[in-house]
């Protein structure tokens, strides 16, 4: 028995957010007001609160934000800690000198050594429910651990929590980071999934948004996400902006069915289409030694004003049309405005030379 080659997708779900360029004049209306609403939301009083506790009241240059997103101080400790060992939130040195977890499994209990470069100040942060034993050290700790039951305080939770904060990446792809509970970075994802929830915002466009005062890049007028589950036919799903014109739309998504459809768009004829719905609903119970000849006998006799001559017809029909129907589904390339963002922001944030 041989039907169309089944080829599962290579994993079990994914999901490709599409690079989409529109014209010019769309461009220009969506940056509009993109500044318009970045210019209301940075006179909010909440955008204006975490500025003034973390920024110094002000916004940081782009350099300066990845320095605050991916510094570890900022997700292992919080701004009091922090005051209170005379380490800056902007512009410190921190790395990590080591970490170690406790032999015991079941109960979380990490601490990690953060060194603080030429300040010569060193510190512990812990992560450890409040029955584990104290530790000791002659340099300044802090410790914290997040609760599944925060009343009773009886489960402790994986030191990384439920969801990390994210972020716009150096090249155009998105980054996240895990934080510790009650962190300068904890304080940053709690108040962006709130605002973000108001907004309508990727939370990762709202934690940008309060670090920088920038519109977010992924505020574009049209967004367009491919969705591939394994038994289920691709689905697209755009978001647009009401204002965008109809056959923009359209055209977006001509453009992307050309570029992912591995047999094209195809129209298979009705009778095509009933032939693989019989044949798919009809070829278990089809005589194993003879497949199609008992299958086109069956067709012949249920479908007596579509008769094929033999079975070949019939199997042929199948095999031309089946695969408009399964077909698979190729990642879309990115376009020349993605490739275009990438070298600029090589240009902006070159790799170090190799040694």
């Amino acid at each position: 028995m041989k039907t169309v080659e089944e080829k599962p997708q290579a994993s079990e779900q994914s999901e490709e957010v599409l690079d989409v360029s529109v014209g010019s004049r769309e461009k220009k209306r969506a940056r509009a007001f993109a500044a318009y609403s970045t210019r209301i939301l940075n006179a909010r009083e909440d955008v204006r609160s975490f500025r003034a506790d973390y920024l110094e009241g002000r916004v940081l240059r782009v350099e300066e934000a990845f320095e605050f997103l991916e510094s570890p101080a900022l997700r292992l400790f919080s701004a009091d800690f922090l005051k209170s060992i005379e380490i800056p939130i902007l512009g410190h040195e921190a790395r990590i000198v080591s970490a170690r977890s406790s032999p015991f499994g079941d109960v979380p209990d990490h601490q990690i050594l953060v060194d603080f470069g030429a300040s010569g100040i060193r510190a512990v942060a812990r992560y450890a429910p409040h029955w584990v034993k104290e530790t000791n050290y002659d340099i300044p700790t802090v410790r914290v651990c997040g609760y599944k039951d925060p009343q009773q305080q009886q489960q402790p939770e994986p030191p990384l929590g439920k969801w990390p904060l994210e972020y716009p990446g150096k090249f155009g792809v998105k980054a996240e980071v895990y934080v510790w509970p009650q962190t300068v970075l904890d304080d940053l994802r709690h108040r962006s999934l709130n605002l973000s929830k108001t907004l309508g915002w990727e939370v990762g466009e709202v934690a940008w948004l309060l670090l920088t005062g920038q519109a977010p890049y992924l505020l574009n007028p049209l967004k367009i996400r491919l969705n591939y589950t394994p038994l289920k036919p691709a689905t697209v799903h755009m978001e647009i902006a009401a204002w965008l014109p109809a056959e923009t739309v359209a055209e977006k998504l001509r453009d992307m069915q050309r570029e992912i459809l591995t047999v094209g768009v195809g129209k298979p004829s009705e009778r095509g289409l009933d032939v693989c719905i019989f044949v798919e609903e009809n070829i278990q119970d089809a005589e194993p030694e003879s497949v199609w000849p008992s299958l086109c006998r069956k067709w012949n006799k249920t479908h007596p004003d579509k008769r094929y001559k033999d079975h070949q017809g019939l199997r042929q029909a199948y095999s031309r049309n089946m695969p408009t129907v399964i077909q698979e589904y190729k990642p879309p390339r990115p376009s020349s405005e993605a490739r275009k963002q990438n070298r600029e922001f090589m240009e902006q944030f070159p790799l170090p030379p190799e040694e």
